[in-house]
């Protein structure tokens, strides 16, 4: 008689708690964690005399392979956005015409953008001309 027998309910509620803390801790390794404990319960109710050193040994190599899966997977069909530019607010304003708030004198100066103010390289050019963004260097957008 075993000290703690593990059941497939036993493997179906870490499944869970494995997908659970996925939703809490974003990292793709609880999820397929939770997937190989849901294996290792389809198969406890197939096969219900499965000793628990060999149920945790299977849990085991499932993970890793379904990790090793996934990471491969991910590797070779990288994510796609309908917006690649979602989060660098400086590489969306290439190609935008904007306004001169400051002159730029010795090829620098401000231009504004919505509420904020940029700092601008470019052609020396009077406060107030229009500009064309055709490049970004760090937070710097190189006009003309």
């Amino acid at each position: 008689m075993e000290l703690f027998p593990l059941s497939h309910w036993s493997w179906l509620i870490l499944a869970l708690l494995l997908v659970i803390a996925e939703v809490f801790v974003p990292s793709t390794f609880f999820l397929w964690m939770g997937v190989s404990a849901g294996f290792v319960a389809a198969l406890l109710w197939l096969i219900p005399d499965l000793f628990w050193q060999a149920q945790w040994l299977l849990f085991g190599l499932f993970s890793l392979l379904s990790l090793t899966f996934w990471f491969r997977f991910a590797k070779e069909v990288p994510l796609q956005s309908d917006e690649p530019l979602l989060n660098q607010r400086a590489q969306q304003q290439v190609g935008k015409v904007l306004v001169l708030q400051e002159a730029i004198v010795n090829q620098r100066g401000k231009a504004r953008i919505g509420d904020s103010v940029w700092l601008v390289e470019g052609d020396d050019r009077a406060a107030g001309e229009h500009v064309t963004v055709r490049s970004v260097q760090g937070s710097i957008l190189k006009v003309e």
